[in-house]
């Protein structure tokens, strides 16, 4: 962005506006947050490749949505209302700690226990719980694939 003039309002339409900050306000930082942020987001990254690898036809590019800060791909037929976006949260005002979501675009049958979540139309997997699994990748991808298939069919 050198040279290009600040917007004030750079992610107004998506709903959770940011308050400009002077660009030469300081900026106080954890390290042990920031380290933790940074090994969510690689662990994030490798789930996503691995899910990439195994579900029918693909994602979408993987991107770190500014506006949530979720790092998140798309998949599945759009045209039957099947598709969903698949990601990671580091949390939010719903959730305290991070989680994995599959968020479908279209109708869910709620009566359906994997669509657990209440906070948005999705199903979410808490980060703290795949820490006990002996493949936490692996983990995450099933749900990732079971959110799929039930969208989209076997």
């Amino acid at each position: 962005f050198a040279g290009e003039p600040f917007e004030e309002k750079w992610f107004d339409g998506f709903g959770d506006e940011l308050a400009p900050q002077p660009l030469d306000r300081p900026f106080d930082l954890d390290r042990e947050a920031a380290s933790f942020i940074g090994e969510l987001f690689a662990f994030g990254g490798r789930v996503l490749r691995s899910f990439s690898e195994v579900v029918p036809g693909g994602i979408t590019e993987i991107w770190l949505w500014p506006e949530h800060f979720d790092l998140a791909t798309e998949a599945g037929a759009e045209e039957r209302g099947a598709k969903a976006s698949y990601g990671l949260s580091p949390g939010d005002h719903a959730h305290d700690e991070p989680y994995f979501y599959v968020s479908a675009w279209g109708e869910i049958d709620r009566a359906d226990g994997f669509w657990n979540d209440s906070a948005f139309n999705g199903a979410s997997l808490d980060y703290r719980d795949l820490m006990s699994s002996d493949d936490p990748v692996d983990a995450v991808v099933r749900f990732f694939l079971e959110g799929f298939e039930k969208l989209n069919g076997s």
